[in-house]
């Protein structure tokens, strides 16, 4: 059994992702949009009552002040005139908030659904060519790296496609510079000569090819994203040379400070404050 709930932003409240859509439509030169309406639709497989689907709704998913709700059926705003697309992670991509609904659910008592899946739903009104929609969905509405269109009497819990292992090495150990950026641009890995040539040459010296696997994990660990390369390096700045900006502004300035509502810093990937009646 598979229920669906969507949920929007009452009419007299304000959606800032309604509006972000129009707007962005207008930054690419598109400006036949009238209105947006926005909706996230939840979908749970399982044997659950129509009382349990209303108390999921009205207690975890929707916002009963600003937001209505809708079960199995999308809610109509513009009684079908509107261009209306649905978009939703692709089969194997981790969906948090689906994660977070599951166990939002089993605290409320409710124990028969086995899985959810969440989506996000855009009625956009406007004369729009096939050309303009298409615009829209691939630089607006989705990721087509992880996320794709709901198409009619799609499968939302199909099960997932066999999986065939095959073991994939980079020919890395003998490419010259060149081609050591010709792959980092490729594989999107965003790692600069210099760094190629270090995992390379680490590479060559235990005398064989990296995985795909591994070389992604080096690229990740490396990005700006985790180990954020341009503030904790050297940078040059109205001609003075520091090392390490990062230490030297933020990490240094909480530290001298050293508030007491501050009870851990900088030592995992969150910090951890105290609360009292003025914070």
């Amino acid at each position: 059994m598979i229920t669906r709930i969507e949920c929007a932003n009452k009419s007299e409240f304000f959606d800032a992702e309604a509006v972000g859509v129009k707007n962005g439509a207008v930054d690419l030169g598109i400006n036949k949009i009238d209105k947006v309406y926005f909706s996230h639709v939840t979908y749970l497989k399982g044997a659950i009552s129509r009382q349990e689907q209303q108390i999921i709704a009205e207690k975890l998913l929707a916002d009963n002040v600003t937001q209505e709700y809708a079960l199995e059926q999308p809610i109509n705003h513009t009684q079908g005139t509107a261009w209306s697309v649905e978009v939703t992670f692709n089969r194997g991509v981790t969906d948090l908030v689906a994660e977070t609904s599951l166990k939002g659910i089993q605290d409320l008592g409710i124990r028969g659904v086995e899985a959810a899946k969440t989506a996000r739903r855009y009625e956009i009104v406007g004369d729009l060519s096939d050309a303009e929609k298409e615009t829209i969905v691939q630089k607006l509405l989705m990721n087509k790296v992880n996320e794709h269109v709901v198409q009619p009497n799609e499968l939302i819990f199909a099960p997932a496609p066999e999986d065939h292992f095959e073991l994939k090495r980079v020919p890395l150990i003998q490419a010259d510079d060149a081609e050591l950026i010709a792959i980092s641009r490729q594989r999107d890995l965003y790692l600069n000569l210099a760094e190629m040539q270090t995992i390379r040459d680490h590479f060559k010296s235990i005398g064989r090819e990296p995985t795909d696997i591994e070389l992604e994990m080096l690229a990740q660990t490396w990005s700006e994203h985790c180990s954020h390369k341009t503030l904790t390096g050297l940078v040059e700045y109205n001609g003075e040379l520091i090392d390490n900006p990062l230490k030297q502004t933020i990490f240094r300035v909480t530290h001298e400070l050293n508030k007491p509502w501050c009870l851990s810093v900088f030592k995992d990937n969150a910090g951890v404050i105290a609360f009292d009646e003025e914070l």
